[in-house]
């Protein structure tokens, strides 16, 4: 009800501010009109248009810039004080709108801090309710992410990022392991030459040389994503971190500051203490199950 009478009122408020070429009355039968087609009592109607017209001046009534009454003095309409400075500080804030609540609230922080103004927001807003009706994007096809990817002989993994396809990431990938694959076919086993081949690029493909191991890129699985390019980097060196079996370089993590280290191993922790209580909570289901 609040948010109508709101309404109303600002139409009142606006017609009578901005209007300079009808009377008050005609003015009143516009605003009269205007609110009935919308279905508001005609009680309500009369009762706002008396309470805002007779507190705002008539436009009419202001005087113009162009003909000033004698003797008067500039309004200041920035309500401001003798030195130019304001009045008071406004501030405006939401709350999440709930029925009884929100006014019992808002009454109460007009009554103790007059210049804080609240204004009601909804809670159940249309992307709530509908949700997100796009298609999911395919992993292959998706960009700004962190990858892993699990070495097909130990248990070390790879941890990348690329604000590329990840698809377009994988060929990269995939060719120089192809370029390697091709110096073992042709009888090109010393590693120093096959490092300065296709090695210096990345450190899944200098695993690859130094210990005759192979990534499959077909099982590349994405662990992070993120809307801004920036963070990615970031993103990047925190799954590094926190992961201790990869084989990326350490100094791949140079750039990431030492406040993160408390955070970072805070939740590694919660991890493992999840992890292992999920693995606990299967076993017992698993032990009803055969009973």
């Amino acid at each position: 009800m609040s948010m109508k009478i709101n309404v109303a009122e600002n139409l009142i408020l606006r017609v009578n501010r901005l209007t300079n070429n009808q009377t008050l009355q005609q003015q009143k039968q516009i605003i009269f009109k205007i609110l009935r087609m919308n279905d508001y009592p005609a009680k309500l109607i009369n009762r706002l248009t008396n309470k805002l017209t007779n507190s705002q001046p008539h436009q009419n009534e202001i005087a113009t810039a162009e003909n000033p009454p004698e003797n008067s003095q500039a309004v200041n309409t920035n309500n401001n004080n003798d030195h130019g400075a304001p009045t008071e500080n406004v501030l405006y804030r939401s709350l999440p709108y709930v029925p009884v609540l929100s006014s019992q609230i808002s009454r109460i922080l007009k009554n103790q801090i007059p210049n804080v103004k609240i204004a009601s927001k909804a809670i159940n807003t249309t992307a709530k309710i509908i949700g997100n009706n796009k298609d999911p994007v395919e992993p292959p096809l998706q960009s700004n992410v962190v990858y892993r990817i699990p070495c097909n002989d130990c248990p070390m993994v790879y941890i990348g990022m690329t604000r590329n396809y990840l698809r377009q990431r994988m060929y990269g990938h995939q060719t120089d392991i192809n370029k390697y694959n091709t110096m073992i076919a042709n009888g090109i086993n010393d590693t120093q030459q096959q490092m300065d081949t296709v090695g210096g690029h990345t450190a899944l493909i200098e695993h690859i040389i130094k210990h005759k191991h192979m990534f499959d890129t077909n099982r590349v699985e994405i662990i992070d994503k993120t809307h801004k390019t920036s963070n990615l980097p970031i993103l990047e060196m925190c799954h590094i971190s926190n992961t201790a079996n990869t084989v990326n370089r350490r100094t791949d993590v140079e750039g990431l500051s030492i406040i993160y280290a408390g955070i970072l191993h805070t939740y590694k922790t919660r991890l493992k203490t999840n992890s292992a209580r999920n693995d606990n909570t299967n076993t017992n289901v698993t032990q009803q199950v055969d009973l």
